[in-house]
């Protein structure tokens, strides 16, 4: 073998363990509430946020804890709960059935699962 061929399995070799490297260090990705544009995302940034918080990971409002929508007690809620509270309000959480269609309120629900989703 001779020393360019030598040089370039070098530095191939260099290039796939530098992307074996970059890849096992990502961190997993979440959606952003802020950063995002969908529709339910401005929803929840008008809505929302002042009681769950900027990206939905729950806080303090007037002494009382506001649950995160992104771990918890919402990871165990079926669909239809969330869709009812979401609906018909409940600890505190005031009602949206009057200003969300039944399909809205839907895809505030779809929403809510992917903002618990990794690697969005």
């Amino acid at each position: 073998m001779d020393l360019k061929f030598c040089f370039k399995i070098v530095v191939v070799c260099l290039f796939i363990l530098t992307f074996v490297i970059s890849c096992a260090k990502k961190e997993p990705k979440q959606l952003s509430v802020q950063q995002s544009i969908r529709v339910e995302a401005a929803f929840f940034r008008s809505n929302c946020v002042v009681c769950h918080g900027k990206e939905a990971d729950g806080g303090e409002l007037a002494g009382k804890a506001v649950p995160s929508l992104r771990t918890g007690e919402a990871l165990q809620k079926t669909d239809a709960e969330l869709y009812e509270q979401i609906a018909n309000g409940k600890n505190g959480m005031p009602p949206f059935k009057y200003q969300l269609t039944e399909q809205q309120i839907r895809n505030m629900v779809r929403f809510i699962r992917d903002l618990q989703k990794e690697n969005f």
